[in-house]
């Protein structure tokens, strides 16, 4: 799914609509209504046959140009090209914890917005674990990231990403070595647009192995079984 690649790799997600259509493609439209236009205007475009892309240079409101930095070569652009779209990461990432079924508003945590706390995990009720979702495809940064959550957190946790673009040995025994679970929006959820999320399946069976190890529901006097009380109850 393109969103789940999108959070990944534009750049504080935020970008001119050209960046936010090379990378959503037609599903642009769906998120489309979490963009918000920003104050600020863009500094430079991307330009077919090039890396960089090209300088904007504002002469007038409606006199704005792309320079191409090499040549001096200049093309007329419309404001609208300029205008730089913010997305709404708040609502996204309130609708992907809602359909997880995590307890909490979801906040940014830090290393550059890119690393968010989801919400707690509570498969029974008087244990929680937090969630976190780390955004960054970057393989030595989303170690980073891990190691982070790792001195945030007094208990395992949950880590969330994306995709696994960011797999490593590295990150897996950062993971492991805190007894913790690590999952994917790309295997859990499906998009339905804006920010409303289906899940594919449960949490409750994404981490069982992850429960099972750490929640332990105490015998019962008596040959009747305990009922693992839901949380809430």
């Amino acid at each position: 799914m393109r969103l789940w690649q999108s959070l990944e790799r534009v750049q504080g997600w935020a970008g001119v609509r050209s960046v936010w259509r090379e990378h959503m493609g037609d599903d642009l439209q769906f998120l489309q209504p979490l963009l918000r236009p920003m104050e600020e205007l863009a500094m430079s475009v991307p330009w077919p046959g090039t890396i960089e892309g090209r300088k904007v240079v504002v002469h007038d409101e409606d006199d704005i140009v792309a320079v191409d930095p090499e040549t001096c070569e200049s093309a007329p652009i419309r404001r609208e090209d300029i205008v730089l779209w913010q997305l709404d990461a708040d609502t996204l990432f309130r609708g992907a914890a809602t359909a997880l079924g995590l307890s909490g508003t979801p906040s940014s945590v830090g290393m550059g917005n890119r690393l968010w706390w989801l919400g707690d995990y509570m498969p029974v009720e008087g244990e929680r674990f937090p969630v976190y979702l780390a955004t960054t495809r970057d393989a030595q940064t989303l170690l980073r990231s891990a190691g982070h959550i790792s001195a945030l957190s007094q208990r395992p946790f949950v880590l969330v990403t994306p995709t696994r673009a960011g797999a490593s040995e590295e990150l897996n025994r950062v993971v492991e070595g805190r007894s913790s679970a690590w999952i994917t929006l790309a295997e859990t959820l499906s998009w339905q647009g804006e920010g409303v999320f289906e899940p594919k399946q449960s949490l409750a069976d994404s981490l069982g192995g992850f429960t099972a190890r750490h929640v332990k529901v105490a015998a019962a006097r008596s040959e009747t079984p305990r009922f693992a009380t839901p949380p809430g109850a």
